[in-house]
Protein backbone atom coordinates (compact mmCIF):
# COMPACT_ATOMS: atom_id res chain seq x y z
CA UNK A 1 0.00 0.00 0.00
CA UNK A 2 1.54 3.37 -0.73
CA UNK A 3 2.04 6.22 1.53
CA UNK A 4 -0.61 8.41 0.56
CA UNK A 5 -3.16 5.49 0.52
CA UNK A 6 -1.86 3.90 3.77
CA UNK A 7 -2.51 7.81 5.64
CA UNK A 8 -5.57 8.30 3.87
CA UNK A 9 -7.07 5.25 5.54
CA UNK A 10 -5.32 5.59 8.71
CA UNK A 11 -7.06 9.20 8.87
CA UNK A 12 -10.92 8.03 7.73
CA UNK A 13 -10.23 5.46 10.66
CA UNK A 14 -9.35 7.60 13.33
CA UNK A 15 -12.30 10.27 12.11
CA UNK A 16 -14.16 7.29 12.13
CA UNK A 17 -13.32 6.33 16.07
CA UNK A 18 -13.53 9.85 16.82
CA UNK A 19 -17.01 10.42 15.85
CA UNK A 20 -18.20 7.18 16.87
CA UNK A 21 -16.84 7.71 20.65
CA UNK A 22 -18.62 11.61 20.44
CA UNK A 23 -22.02 9.82 19.22
CA UNK A 24 -22.17 6.76 21.98
CA UNK A 25 -20.77 9.01 24.89
CA UNK A 26 -23.52 11.57 24.38
CA UNK A 27 -25.94 8.98 23.99
CA UNK A 28 -25.24 7.48 27.07
CA UNK A 29 -25.24 11.09 29.06
CA UNK A 30 -28.40 11.33 27.49
CA UNK A 31 -29.91 7.36 28.26
CA UNK A 32 -27.81 7.92 31.88
CA UNK A 33 -29.27 11.59 32.77
CA UNK A 34 -33.03 10.61 31.85
CA UNK A 35 -32.72 7.26 34.34
CA UNK A 36 -31.10 8.85 37.32
CA UNK A 37 -32.80 12.00 37.52
CA UNK A 38 -31.37 15.26 38.50
CA UNK A 39 -29.58 14.10 42.26
CA UNK A 40 -28.32 10.62 41.68
CA UNK A 41 -26.89 12.18 37.88
CA UNK A 42 -24.93 14.79 40.07
CA UNK A 43 -23.42 11.96 41.84
CA UNK A 44 -23.29 9.53 38.82
CA UNK A 45 -20.48 12.75 36.86
CA UNK A 46 -18.46 13.29 40.42
CA UNK A 47 -17.99 9.47 40.56
CA UNK A 48 -16.87 9.20 36.29
CA UNK A 49 -14.79 12.74 37.14
CA UNK A 50 -12.70 11.45 39.95
CA UNK A 51 -11.71 7.86 38.10
CA UNK A 52 -10.91 10.08 35.16
CA UNK A 53 -8.43 11.72 36.90
CA UNK A 54 -6.72 8.12 38.42
CA UNK A 55 -6.68 7.17 34.76
CA UNK A 56 -4.51 10.40 33.83
CA UNK A 57 -2.47 9.60 36.41
CA UNK A 58 -1.71 5.75 35.81
CA UNK A 59 -0.91 6.79 32.09
CA UNK A 60 1.28 10.03 32.87
CA UNK A 61 0.97 11.26 29.50
CA UNK A 62 3.79 8.54 28.52
CA UNK A 63 1.93 7.46 25.14
CA UNK A 64 3.50 9.97 22.46
CA UNK A 65 6.53 8.91 24.10
CA UNK A 66 6.22 5.70 24.07
CA UNK A 67 5.03 5.73 20.21
CA UNK A 68 8.54 7.88 19.58
CA UNK A 69 11.17 5.16 21.19
CA UNK A 70 8.98 2.21 19.21
CA UNK A 71 9.18 4.01 16.23
CA UNK A 72 13.27 4.15 16.35
CA UNK A 73 13.85 1.21 18.10
CA UNK A 74 10.86 -1.64 16.44
CA UNK A 75 14.24 -4.06 16.89
CA UNK A 76 13.80 -4.29 20.87
CA UNK A 77 9.96 -3.72 20.77
CA UNK A 78 9.34 -6.79 23.47
CA UNK A 79 11.71 -5.45 25.86
CA UNK A 80 10.10 -1.57 25.60
CA UNK A 81 6.95 -2.99 26.44
CA UNK A 82 7.95 -5.02 28.90
CA UNK A 83 9.55 -2.29 31.15
CA UNK A 84 6.91 0.02 30.46
CA UNK A 85 4.41 -2.67 31.21
CA UNK A 86 6.12 -3.61 34.26
CA UNK A 87 6.03 0.57 35.15
CA UNK A 88 2.50 0.96 34.63
CA UNK A 89 1.70 -1.77 37.14
CA UNK A 90 3.49 -0.26 40.15
CA UNK A 91 2.45 3.00 39.04
CA UNK A 92 -1.28 1.66 39.32
CA UNK A 93 -0.78 -0.40 42.44
CA UNK A 94 0.85 2.80 44.15
CA UNK A 95 -2.15 4.96 42.89
CA UNK A 96 -4.59 2.09 43.93
CA UNK A 97 -3.46 2.33 47.96
CA UNK A 98 -3.55 5.98 47.57
CA UNK A 99 -6.39 6.26 46.31
CA UNK A 100 -8.37 3.88 48.78
CA UNK A 101 -6.50 5.03 51.43
CA UNK A 102 -7.95 8.66 50.94
CA UNK A 103 -10.98 7.57 50.08
CA UNK A 104 -11.43 5.35 52.95
CA UNK A 105 -10.68 8.75 54.97
CA UNK A 106 -12.60 11.21 52.88
CA UNK A 107 -16.76 12.47 53.98
CA UNK A 108 -17.55 11.24 50.45
CA UNK A 109 -20.82 9.39 50.07
CA UNK A 110 -20.48 5.39 51.09
CA UNK A 111 -22.42 4.61 48.19
CA UNK A 112 -20.40 6.78 45.99
CA UNK A 113 -16.99 4.65 47.61
CA UNK A 114 -18.78 1.66 46.75
CA UNK A 115 -19.24 2.82 43.05
CA UNK A 116 -15.26 3.93 42.73
CA UNK A 117 -14.12 0.57 44.24
CA UNK A 118 -16.12 -1.03 41.68
CA UNK A 119 -15.42 0.54 38.99
CA UNK A 120 -11.34 1.82 39.30
CA UNK A 121 -9.33 -1.54 38.99
CA UNK A 122 -11.27 -2.45 35.53
CA UNK A 123 -10.64 0.97 34.08
CA UNK A 124 -6.75 0.69 34.92
CA UNK A 125 -6.63 -2.71 33.23
CA UNK A 126 -8.32 -0.98 30.45
CA UNK A 127 -6.02 1.60 30.78
CA UNK A 128 -3.13 -0.71 29.99
CA UNK A 129 -4.21 -0.93 26.52
CA UNK A 130 -2.08 2.73 25.68
CA UNK A 131 0.71 0.06 25.55
CA UNK A 132 -0.65 -1.47 23.15
CA UNK A 133 -2.20 0.68 21.21
CA UNK A 134 1.55 2.42 21.30
CA UNK A 135 3.07 -0.30 19.47
CA UNK A 136 0.49 -0.67 16.75
CA UNK A 137 0.80 2.97 16.25
CA UNK A 138 4.32 2.68 15.47
CA UNK A 139 4.06 0.40 13.19
CA UNK A 140 1.58 2.53 11.24
CA UNK A 141 -1.67 0.21 12.21
CA UNK A 142 -4.57 2.89 13.65
CA UNK A 143 -7.09 -0.44 13.77
CA UNK A 144 -6.07 -1.03 17.03
CA UNK A 145 -6.56 2.10 18.35
CA UNK A 146 -10.11 2.64 16.69
CA UNK A 147 -11.27 -0.59 17.81
CA UNK A 148 -10.45 0.21 21.45
CA UNK A 149 -12.00 3.10 21.33
CA UNK A 150 -15.47 1.95 19.58
CA UNK A 151 -15.67 -1.03 22.11
CA UNK A 152 -15.35 0.58 25.12
CA UNK A 153 -17.55 2.99 24.56
CA UNK A 154 -20.24 1.24 22.60
CA UNK A 155 -19.93 -1.35 25.30
CA UNK A 156 -20.00 0.95 27.90
CA UNK A 157 -23.52 2.55 25.83
CA UNK A 158 -24.88 -0.90 25.25
CA UNK A 159 -24.00 -2.29 29.20
CA UNK A 160 -26.02 0.47 30.22
CA UNK A 161 -29.07 0.19 28.11
CA UNK A 162 -29.48 -3.19 29.13
CA UNK A 163 -28.95 -2.29 32.90
CA UNK A 164 -32.24 0.58 32.18
CA UNK A 165 -34.02 -1.64 30.81
CA UNK A 166 -34.07 -3.80 33.12
CA UNK A 167 -34.03 -0.99 35.96
CA UNK A 168 -31.28 -2.52 38.03
CA UNK A 169 -29.94 0.67 39.86
CA UNK A 170 -27.81 2.95 40.07
CA UNK A 171 -24.83 0.96 41.45
CA UNK A 172 -25.04 -1.44 38.78
CA UNK A 173 -24.39 1.20 36.50
CA UNK A 174 -20.51 1.21 37.43
CA UNK A 175 -20.84 -2.69 37.48
CA UNK A 176 -22.10 -2.46 34.17
CA UNK A 177 -19.24 -0.03 33.12
CA UNK A 178 -16.44 -2.66 35.11
CA UNK A 179 -17.42 -5.59 33.34
CA UNK A 180 -17.26 -3.81 30.31
CA UNK A 181 -13.67 -2.59 30.46
CA UNK A 182 -12.20 -5.46 31.79
CA UNK A 183 -13.82 -7.25 28.86
CA UNK A 184 -12.09 -4.85 26.54
CA UNK A 185 -8.74 -5.21 28.42
CA UNK A 186 -8.83 -8.76 27.88
CA UNK A 187 -9.99 -8.36 24.14
CA UNK A 188 -6.79 -6.03 23.94
CA UNK A 189 -4.73 -8.01 25.62
CA UNK A 190 -5.27 -10.94 23.28
CA UNK A 191 -4.49 -9.19 20.37
CA UNK A 192 -1.59 -7.78 20.88
CA UNK A 193 -0.17 -11.11 21.99
CA UNK A 194 -1.56 -12.56 18.78
CA UNK A 195 -0.05 -9.85 16.61
CA UNK A 196 3.77 -9.63 18.36
CA UNK A 197 4.27 -12.20 21.19
CA UNK A 198 4.53 -11.73 25.13
CA UNK A 199 6.58 -9.29 25.91
CA UNK A 200 9.56 -9.18 28.01
CA UNK A 201 8.85 -8.07 31.19
CA UNK A 202 11.83 -6.44 32.56
CA UNK A 203 13.41 -4.05 35.43
CA UNK A 204 15.40 -1.04 34.03
CA UNK A 205 15.24 2.08 36.35
CA UNK A 206 17.23 3.93 33.92
CA UNK A 207 14.84 3.67 31.06
CA UNK A 208 11.76 4.16 34.01
CA UNK A 209 13.43 7.42 34.64
CA UNK A 210 14.36 8.41 30.91
CA UNK A 211 10.39 8.02 30.31
CA UNK A 212 8.70 9.91 33.15
CA UNK A 213 10.94 12.97 32.25
CA UNK A 214 10.21 12.76 28.89
CA UNK A 215 6.60 12.53 30.05
CA UNK A 216 6.51 15.29 32.65
CA UNK A 217 5.32 18.29 30.16
CA UNK A 218 2.60 16.05 28.76
CA UNK A 219 0.96 14.87 31.46
CA UNK A 220 1.34 18.63 32.72
CA UNK A 221 -0.50 20.04 29.68
CA UNK A 222 -3.13 16.54 30.02
CA UNK A 223 -3.58 17.70 33.73
CA UNK A 224 -4.43 21.21 33.16
CA UNK A 225 -6.43 20.42 30.37
CA UNK A 226 -8.74 17.98 31.91
CA UNK A 227 -8.09 19.76 35.09
CA UNK A 228 -10.11 23.14 33.30
CA UNK A 229 -13.13 21.13 31.79
CA UNK A 230 -13.33 19.06 35.14
CA UNK A 231 -12.38 21.84 37.87
CA UNK A 232 -15.82 23.17 38.03
CA UNK A 233 -17.74 19.77 39.14
CA UNK A 234 -15.21 19.54 42.07
CA UNK A 235 -15.68 22.98 43.09
CA UNK A 236 -19.28 22.23 42.59
CA UNK A 237 -19.08 18.86 44.78
CA UNK A 238 -17.33 21.15 47.46
CA UNK A 239 -19.76 24.22 47.94
CA UNK A 240 -23.02 23.28 46.35
CA UNK A 241 -24.38 19.50 45.94
CA UNK A 242 -24.97 16.90 43.63
CA UNK A 243 -28.01 18.66 41.80
CA UNK A 244 -25.67 21.69 40.95
CA UNK A 245 -23.58 19.25 38.99
CA UNK A 246 -26.00 17.75 37.18
CA UNK A 247 -27.68 21.04 35.38
CA UNK A 248 -24.07 22.59 34.97
CA UNK A 249 -22.74 18.67 33.37
CA UNK A 250 -25.76 18.46 30.99
CA UNK A 251 -25.37 21.39 29.51
CA UNK A 252 -21.37 21.15 29.21
CA UNK A 253 -21.66 17.83 27.58
CA UNK A 254 -23.53 18.84 25.17
CA UNK A 255 -21.04 22.10 24.38
CA UNK A 256 -18.01 19.53 24.76
CA UNK A 257 -19.86 16.99 22.00
CA UNK A 258 -19.96 19.85 19.14
CA UNK A 259 -15.80 19.01 19.11
CA UNK A 260 -16.04 16.58 16.88
CA UNK A 261 -16.18 19.03 14.41
CA UNK A 262 -12.86 21.42 14.77
CA UNK A 263 -11.14 17.83 15.92
CA UNK A 264 -11.87 16.32 12.51
CA UNK A 265 -11.32 19.37 10.40
CA UNK A 266 -8.00 20.26 12.34
CA UNK A 267 -7.33 16.59 12.17
CA UNK A 268 -7.19 17.11 8.29
CA UNK A 269 -5.34 19.94 8.45
CA UNK A 270 -3.05 18.81 10.53
CA UNK A 271 -0.46 17.10 8.24
CA UNK A 272 -0.79 20.47 6.33
CA UNK A 273 0.19 22.49 8.88
CA UNK A 274 3.19 20.53 10.17
CA UNK A 275 4.48 20.56 6.85
CA UNK A 276 4.10 24.78 6.35
CA UNK A 277 5.75 24.71 10.03
CA UNK A 278 8.56 23.44 8.49
CA UNK A 279 9.53 26.25 6.74
CA UNK A 280 10.96 28.25 9.28
CA UNK A 281 12.23 31.11 6.62
CA UNK A 282 8.90 31.47 5.47
CA UNK A 283 5.85 32.02 7.30
CA UNK A 284 4.00 33.77 4.92
CA UNK A 285 2.11 30.15 3.31
CA UNK A 286 1.58 29.19 6.96
CA UNK A 287 -0.29 32.34 7.99
CA UNK A 288 -2.01 31.68 4.40
CA UNK A 289 -3.05 28.20 5.68
CA UNK A 290 -4.20 29.31 9.51
CA UNK A 291 -6.21 32.38 8.04
CA UNK A 292 -8.35 29.93 5.90
CA UNK A 293 -8.65 27.11 8.15
CA UNK A 294 -9.57 30.49 11.16
CA UNK A 295 -12.32 31.03 8.45
CA UNK A 296 -14.13 28.37 7.99
CA UNK A 297 -14.13 27.22 11.94
CA UNK A 298 -15.25 30.38 12.68
CA UNK A 299 -17.93 30.72 9.91
CA UNK A 300 -18.98 27.27 10.74
CA UNK A 301 -18.89 27.72 14.88
CA UNK A 302 -21.05 31.04 14.99
CA UNK A 303 -24.77 30.06 14.04
CA UNK A 304 -24.13 26.85 16.11
CA UNK A 305 -23.20 29.60 19.30
CA UNK A 306 -26.60 31.33 18.18
CA UNK A 307 -28.89 28.31 17.83
CA UNK A 308 -27.32 27.14 21.42
CA UNK A 309 -28.07 30.66 23.01
CA UNK A 310 -31.51 31.40 21.11
CA UNK A 311 -33.12 27.61 21.54
CA UNK A 312 -31.13 26.44 24.30
CA UNK A 313 -34.67 25.74 26.48
CA UNK A 314 -36.39 23.68 24.06
CA UNK A 315 -32.55 21.49 23.42
CA UNK A 316 -32.36 20.89 26.89
CA UNK A 317 -36.51 20.00 26.74
CA UNK A 318 -35.80 17.47 23.91
CA UNK A 319 -32.87 16.03 25.04
CA UNK A 320 -32.31 15.69 28.48
CA UNK A 321 -36.28 15.91 29.46
CA UNK A 322 -38.59 18.17 31.69
CA UNK A 323 -36.02 17.10 34.92
CA UNK A 324 -33.25 19.44 33.24
CA UNK A 325 -34.63 22.44 31.78
CA UNK A 326 -33.44 24.18 34.71
CA UNK A 327 -29.70 23.43 33.20
CA UNK A 328 -31.35 25.73 29.70
CA UNK A 329 -29.00 28.66 31.44
CA UNK A 330 -26.12 26.96 31.39
CA UNK A 331 -26.53 26.08 28.19
CA UNK A 332 -27.31 29.39 26.94
CA UNK A 333 -24.41 30.70 28.69
CA UNK A 334 -21.80 27.99 27.35
CA UNK A 335 -22.76 28.72 24.14
CA UNK A 336 -21.20 31.73 23.79
CA UNK A 337 -18.00 29.64 24.41
CA UNK A 338 -18.38 27.56 21.30
CA UNK A 339 -17.07 30.07 19.04
CA UNK A 340 -13.65 30.30 21.32
CA UNK A 341 -13.42 26.47 21.94
CA UNK A 342 -13.52 25.79 17.75
CA UNK A 343 -10.63 28.72 17.53
CA UNK A 344 -8.93 27.54 20.44
CA UNK A 345 -8.32 23.99 19.23
CA UNK A 346 -7.30 25.21 15.79
CA UNK A 347 -4.41 27.84 17.59
CA UNK A 348 -3.51 24.72 19.73
CA UNK A 349 -2.69 22.40 16.87
CA UNK A 350 -1.03 25.43 15.11
CA UNK A 351 1.60 25.81 17.87
CA UNK A 352 2.31 21.69 17.88
CA UNK A 353 2.98 22.28 13.78
CA UNK A 354 5.55 25.53 14.72
CA UNK A 355 7.05 23.19 17.38
CA UNK A 356 5.85 25.69 20.01
CA UNK A 357 4.39 23.08 22.09
CA UNK A 358 5.37 24.39 25.77
CA UNK A 359 3.26 27.88 24.63
CA UNK A 360 0.14 25.58 25.05
CA UNK A 361 1.03 24.23 28.22
CA UNK A 362 1.45 27.82 29.57
CA UNK A 363 -2.12 28.98 27.44
CA UNK A 364 -3.44 26.06 29.27
CA UNK A 365 -2.43 26.50 32.83
CA UNK A 366 -3.23 30.39 32.47
CA UNK A 367 -6.85 29.25 31.49
CA UNK A 368 -7.20 26.59 34.24
CA UNK A 369 -6.05 28.92 37.09
CA UNK A 370 -8.52 31.54 35.53
CA UNK A 371 -11.41 29.37 35.12
CA UNK A 372 -10.54 28.13 38.88
CA UNK A 373 -10.20 31.46 40.20
CA UNK A 374 -13.70 32.55 38.95
CA UNK A 375 -15.21 29.21 40.30
CA UNK A 376 -14.18 30.11 43.31
CA UNK A 377 -15.68 33.81 43.16
CA UNK A 378 -19.15 32.81 41.54
CA UNK A 379 -20.08 28.97 42.44
CA UNK A 380 -20.41 29.83 46.02
CA UNK A 381 -23.08 32.28 45.13
CA UNK A 382 -24.51 31.20 41.85
CA UNK A 383 -24.16 27.81 41.85
CA UNK A 384 -24.33 25.88 38.00
CA UNK A 385 -24.53 29.13 36.34
CA UNK A 386 -21.40 30.58 38.33
CA UNK A 387 -19.49 27.31 37.19
CA UNK A 388 -20.93 28.17 33.64
CA UNK A 389 -19.40 31.96 33.65
CA UNK A 390 -16.20 30.64 34.44
CA UNK A 391 -15.84 28.21 32.56
CA UNK A 392 -16.95 29.87 29.24
CA UNK A 393 -13.87 32.43 31.15
CA UNK A 394 -11.56 29.90 30.73
CA UNK A 395 -12.49 28.83 27.46
CA UNK A 396 -11.86 32.71 26.26
CA UNK A 397 -8.72 32.77 28.06
CA UNK A 398 -7.57 29.66 26.13
CA UNK A 399 -8.37 31.01 22.96
CA UNK A 400 -6.82 34.59 23.65
CA UNK A 401 -3.33 33.46 25.26
CA UNK A 402 -3.28 30.88 22.53
CA UNK A 403 -3.95 33.22 19.97
CA UNK A 404 -1.60 35.84 21.01
CA UNK A 405 1.20 33.01 20.85
CA UNK A 406 -0.03 31.77 17.53
CA UNK A 407 0.01 35.97 16.24
CA UNK A 408 3.52 36.32 17.62
CA UNK A 409 4.95 33.94 15.94
CA UNK A 410 3.01 34.60 11.80
CA UNK A 411 2.83 38.44 12.70
CA UNK A 412 -0.19 40.27 11.82
CA UNK A 413 -2.86 38.26 10.59
CA UNK A 414 -5.52 40.78 9.53
CA UNK A 415 -8.66 38.95 10.17
CA UNK A 416 -11.01 41.84 11.10
CA UNK A 417 -13.01 41.04 7.31
CA UNK A 418 -13.29 37.45 8.22
CA UNK A 419 -14.81 38.56 11.87
CA UNK A 420 -16.94 41.11 10.52
CA UNK A 421 -18.28 39.61 6.87
CA UNK A 422 -20.37 36.55 8.67
CA UNK A 423 -22.43 39.11 10.79
CA UNK A 424 -24.64 39.97 8.04
CA UNK A 425 -25.81 35.99 8.25
CA UNK A 426 -25.69 36.00 11.65
CA UNK A 427 -28.19 39.36 12.21
CA UNK A 428 -30.28 37.57 9.73
CA UNK A 429 -30.61 34.27 11.43
CA UNK A 430 -30.54 35.92 14.65
CA UNK A 431 -33.38 37.71 13.43
CA UNK A 432 -35.61 34.90 11.76
CA UNK A 433 -34.79 32.59 15.21
CA UNK A 434 -36.33 35.17 17.21
CA UNK A 435 -39.24 36.19 15.18
CA UNK A 436 -40.28 31.75 15.11
CA UNK A 437 -38.92 31.28 18.86
CA UNK A 438 -41.54 29.08 19.19
CA UNK A 439 -41.72 27.10 16.51
CA UNK A 440 -40.50 23.79 16.48
CA UNK A 441 -36.82 23.16 16.29
CA UNK A 442 -36.89 20.94 13.33
CA UNK A 443 -38.17 23.67 11.34
CA UNK A 444 -36.63 26.52 12.88
CA UNK A 445 -33.00 25.34 12.88
CA UNK A 446 -32.74 24.04 8.90
CA UNK A 447 -34.34 27.58 7.98
CA UNK A 448 -32.25 29.49 9.88
CA UNK A 449 -29.20 27.78 8.55
CA UNK A 450 -30.35 28.48 5.51
CA UNK A 451 -30.91 31.94 5.90
CA UNK A 452 -27.66 32.61 7.29
CA UNK A 453 -26.01 30.87 4.58
CA UNK A 454 -27.11 33.05 1.94
CA UNK A 455 -26.40 36.27 3.69
CA UNK A 456 -23.15 34.89 4.16
CA UNK A 457 -23.16 34.62 0.28
CA UNK A 458 -24.61 38.05 0.11
CA UNK A 459 -21.88 39.33 1.86
CA UNK A 460 -19.31 38.31 -0.05
CA UNK A 461 -17.78 36.17 2.63
CA UNK A 462 -16.13 33.39 -0.09
CA UNK A 463 -13.68 34.83 -1.99
CA UNK A 464 -12.83 33.31 -5.52
CA UNK A 465 -9.78 32.05 -3.85
CA UNK A 466 -11.45 30.04 -1.04
CA UNK A 467 -14.41 28.16 -3.54
CA UNK A 468 -10.80 27.25 -5.42
CA UNK A 469 -9.05 25.88 -2.68
CA UNK A 470 -12.15 23.97 -1.27
CA UNK A 471 -12.62 22.15 -4.67
CA UNK A 472 -9.25 21.68 -4.94
CA UNK A 473 -8.96 19.46 -1.18
CA UNK A 474 -12.59 17.82 -2.34
CA UNK A 475 -11.79 17.14 -5.42
CA UNK A 476 -7.66 15.85 -4.28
Amino acid sequence: MSSAKSIFKNSVLVLFAKVANAIFAFLTTIVVARYLGIEEYGNYIFIITVVTFIIMFADFGNFQILVRELSKSKDNMAGIVGTVFLLRFIVSAALLSIIFFIINYSNIDPLAKKCIYLVIIPTLFFALNTIFVAVFTAHNRFGFDALMQILSKAGEFFAIIFIVIFKFGFVALFGGIAIVYMLNGFIGLFIYLKNYGVPVIKYDLDFWKFIIAESLPLIMVTFFTIGMVRVDIFVLQYFKDAKEIALFNTAHTFIYTLMIIPQSFVSVMYPVLCRLGERDNDRSVFAFGYKKAFKILYIVSLPLSIILINQSDKIMQIVFGPKFSASAVALKLMGLAVIFLFLGFLNSFSLVSLRKQKLILASTVAAFLLNFAFDLLLIPKYGYIGASIASGIGYFAFFAFSFYFVRKNLGQLNLSHTIIRPFLGAICMIAFLTYFHNASLFIVIPFSVTIYALGLVASGVFLDEDVKLMKSVIFR
